[in-house]
């Protein structure tokens, strides 16, 4: 869920909405989107936080389960 940049000991929490499963990562790029049909809640993950609400569409890159803008239109389905 970190990643530390060059010439530095300190550790920076990857963004709500993105995740870093692996150690020794140097640059905030190594913070990978969370992935379609899941959420990052919060600032530091090393996993998704979980599935995304039934009802809603998440693209990737989400830090909500229920992304208000990412409502299931009328007459489809969405897990």
């Amino acid at each position: 869920g970190h990643y530390c940049a060059a010439d530095t000991g300190d550790p920076i929490a990857c963004a709500a909405g993105k995740y870093n499963p692996s150690t020794g990562k140097t640059v905030i790029g190594d913070c990978l989107a969370c992935p379609p049909g899941k959420y990052c809640a919060t600032t530091g993950r090393a996993t998704p936080t979980n599935d995304c609400d039934e009802g809603y569409f998440c693209e990737g890159g989400n830090s909500e389960a229920a992304p208000p803008a990412n409502i299931c239109p009328r007459g489809n389905y969405c897990e």
